[in-house]
């Protein structure tokens, strides 16, 4: 998600790193980090984070510890395949519903509404993942193994169905 305050944002993710002991992945978007405060900020956090314009999430969901999004529905969709546990941080429209899902699936244990997160709630969240409360790491593995599960082959199937429809304009005749 874009944000009109992209050195905000950097800062708390650099300052979740801090408060977690952890390193981080961001994934800047279309959000603009070239100002020389960006660049300094992170050449100063180099060690912590990690800042990429794009990055598919399907190769990067898969291999780190917890996912912190704003739950649109592509990026709950990838996250919840990969079997990593959430921190679902909604901006608007079906993201907040999108999260509500997430915490009942027990792939998330609350959720942090972006317009009043702080690092320290994150940091929070993050540190209790790691330390797999509630069994959050399980969860989500076994919510990832059942929607690939019920995925695999879907494509042809559905490809199938498709050519098997009689068109509608046939119907009518």
């Amino acid at each position: 998600m874009p944000t009109d305050k992209p050195l905000a944002l950097l800062q708390m993710a650099i300052d979740v790193c801090t408060l977690a002991s952890c390193r981080a992945i961001v994934v800047a978007g279309w959000s603009e980090l070239n100002s020389d405060e960006a660049i300094a900020l992170l050449n100063s956090n180099a060690e912590e984070l990690m800042v990429v314009s794009s990055l598919p999430h399907s190769e990067v969901f898969p291999v780190v510890n917890c996912i912190v999004h704003h739950c649109g529905i592509g990026t709950s969709n990838m996250a919840l395949l990969s079997g990593t546990p959430q921190i679902p941080c909604p901006v608007l429209c079906d993201q907040p519903c999108n999260a509500k899902v997430l915490v009942e699936l027990g792939v998330a244990y609350r959720i942090r509404p972006y317009q009043s997160i702080t690092a320290k709630q994150i940091a929070n969240d993050v540190k209790s993942i790691l330390a797999n409360f509630k069994d959050i790491q399980s969860k989500a593995k076994e919510v990832g193994n059942a929607l690939r599960q019920e995925c695999d082959s879907n494509l042809d199937k559905y490809c199938d169905l498709i050519t098997q429809t009689i068109p509608l304009h046939a119907l009518s005749n």
